[in-house]
């Protein structure tokens, strides 16, 4: 007789194991992975018959979460895993019934420190992305992981931004993905992840639901960027790619290096609604970030 697929979890709350704790009272569980631009998220639906969860075992806005998922016998006998979630604050707990319940969201970046809340005005000359990025992850008291390239900026104006705000947006301007994982900021080049080898392959008959969509709309086959050298005072024009469809960059640059990575940047953030496909399957060893192939859609594959 082959063995029963299962999956739980295993929580850390405040740094004690609470796993055994909530066993008999978890109703869902659900955790989102982003590869950029977003807030990694875990939600946890708690049943309360004791009513203990809104009493002496109430969750408080800024708690600390650490959480792990585990699956075994899940494709096959035998076949088992874990995924580490990361590190979470609480940053929303709501109770209901009857019958009572309690329900907790947290969120991987910090809500509670001055790198999602507080804003600053700041002028940066002559640094690094990296070298930003490392001096706001020092402040917010979390570790740098940087897989890019150097990329010197000559001026940069930090103008009643949040650091989390005004790092994403840095980075999104030169391509690079960002997030907060595990209490630290990872900071990575899109398009290096974009072109690796796919994980695994993802068949017609793995999905449930699914919708795979083509569009011309608000796409380009180039893009044209004209800047000033902050130099001489000189206008230049940058190109990329070419085609009938171009799009216009208005955007400051440092030099002609400068402003070819925005543009190309600028016009691949723009073409990555060029053909999109969404599906649900069952739960895989994925994680945002990897590549996949899909096969048996025809033109989609």
């Amino acid at each position: 007789m082959s063995k029963v697929r299962r999956a739980g979890v295993e929580v850390d709350y405040e740094h004690v194991d609470i796993t055994a704790d909530i066993a008999g009272d978890l109703k869902s569980f659900s955790y989102t992975d982003v590869a950029s631009g977003e807030s990694d998220s875990v939600s946890i639906s708690l049943q309360d018959k004791e009513r203990k969860w809104m009493g002496s075992w109430a969750p408080q806005k800024e708690d600390h979460i650490e959480v792990k998922m585990w699956f075994t016998d899940w494709e096959a006998e035998g076949d088992g895993w874990e995924v580490f979630c990361g590190n979470f604050q609480v940053d929303d707990v709501s109770v209901d019934g009857p019958p009572a319940g309690c329900s907790i969201g947290a969120v991987s970046i910090p809500r509670a420190t001055a790198f999602n809340e507080e804003e600053r005005t700041k002028n940066w000359e002559n640094v690094t992305v990296q070298e930003v990025a490392l001096e706001i992850a020092e402040r917010a008291g979390i570790s740098l992981y940087y897989e890019a390239e150097e990329i010197p900026v000559r001026l940069l104006e930090q103008d009643k931004q949040t650091d989390c705000k005004f790092l994403y947006a840095l980075c999104e301007k030169y391509g690079l993905g960002m997030k907060v994982f595990a209490e630290k900021i990872i900071i990575f080049d899109e398009a290096i992840y974009e072109a690796a080898t796919a994980v695994m392959t993802l068949h017609y008959e793995d999905f449930s639901p699914y919708r795979y969509n083509s569009t011309l709309a608000d796409t380009y086959t180039g893009a044209k960027m004209a800047y000033s050298d902050p130099g001489s005072g000189e206008d230049h024009v940058v190109t990329v790619g070419g085609g009938s469809r171009i799009m216009e960059i208005n955007e400051e640059a440092d030099s002609a290096a400068d402003a070819q990575r925005k543009a190309v940047a600028a016009l691949n953030r723009a073409n990555k609604k060029a053909e999109t496909f969404t599906g649900t399957v069952m739960t895989k060893r994925l994680l945002a970030g990897q590549c996949v192939d899909i096969e048996g859609f025809g033109k989609p594959d």
